[in-house]
């Protein structure tokens, strides 16, 4: 059973780290381990509160906290990729970068946000490939560069199956709205939709075709919808489906519809 002198030794420290960020210490009941709130809101401490919020958010965007975030991710991107979400733990991801689990936890709050973050992580690191003007949100002058990228990205997927699989769960989560997942799933695929939009345009323009926008449009969430089809599929029968193999072939047949290419022009355009 705890005694109060340790709820007065922790006070003391919170004594000390409140007064510097502006709030005053007597808000504290120093005898348990608990916060006096109305006390707190009438000596003026709640707004100050704030400040308190805003040094410790400031602490978690510092280039060194910024960077351990990175090299955490980039061990959970492994471990979750070989291992997957059950299987891979905390303890694994934390031998890898040399820490304790609380230490990973300190950064991610929880193993399920580690991973979705982790899955995040993934899509910004698939976009390390791309020409510099794309990770500038531009386009390259070749649309065919986003559609080999889609492939490519494939292809390193067949290597993740534990990220893949991770993916296609938060991805079917995010649909409730009070989904952590939520904006960034919406985010993510109407830019995927965008980029590839503005990829079919300028392969239209570069072969001279006539392309209206509901065809750019459909083709563009097809392709989508198509790709990550085939992933659910291949996570439950990978055997029978080679997914970038598949994927590469749906992407050729949906461009030569919407560009009205022949056979030799389907084949040749990726």
């Amino acid at each position: 059973m705890l005694t109060q002198r340790p709820y007065a030794a922790l006070g003391n420290l919170y004594r000390v780290a409140w007064r510097n960020a502006g709030i005053d210490g007597d808000c504290w009941n120093w005898s348990s381990p608990h916060l006096d709130w109305e006390r707190l809101r009438l000596c003026g401490g709640v707004p100050r509160m704030c400040d308190a919020r805003k040094w410790w958010r400031n602490m978690a965007e510092r280039p060194e906290t910024q960077e351990k975030r990175k090299v955490i991710l980039r061990a959970a991107t492994e471990v979750f990729g070989e291992k997957g979400a059950t299987k891979g733990t905390l303890e694994d991801i934390a031998e890898k970068v040399g820490m304790t689990r609380a230490g990973v936890l300190h950064h991610f709050g929880s193993k399920d946000n580690l991973l979705l973050q982790t899955v995040i992580y993934r899509d910004s690191v698939d976009l390390e490939d791309y020409p510099e003007d794309m990770a500038r949100g531009g386009m390259p002058e070749d649309g065919a560069i986003t559609f080999r990228h889609l492939i490519k990205t494939a292809k390193a997927n067949e290597a993740r199956p534990g990220l893949v699989k991770a993916f296609i769960a938060f991805c079917a989560d995010s649909i409730r709205e009070d989904s952590p997942a939520y904006d960034y799933f919406v985010s993510r695929y109407r830019n995927l939709r965008r980029m590839l939009e503005k990829a079919l345009r300028i392969m239209a323009d570069e072969l001279g075709k006539s392309v209206d926008d509901a065809t750019i449009c459909n083709t563009a969430m097809s392709i989508l919808a198509v790709m990550d089809g085939l992933q659910i599929q291949w996570m439950l029968d990978p055997d029978a489906i080679g997914l970038a193999e598949e994927t590469e072939r749906a992407i050729k047949l949906m461009l030569a519809g919407a560009l009205d290419l022949n056979d030799e022009e389907r084949d040749a355009i990726l």
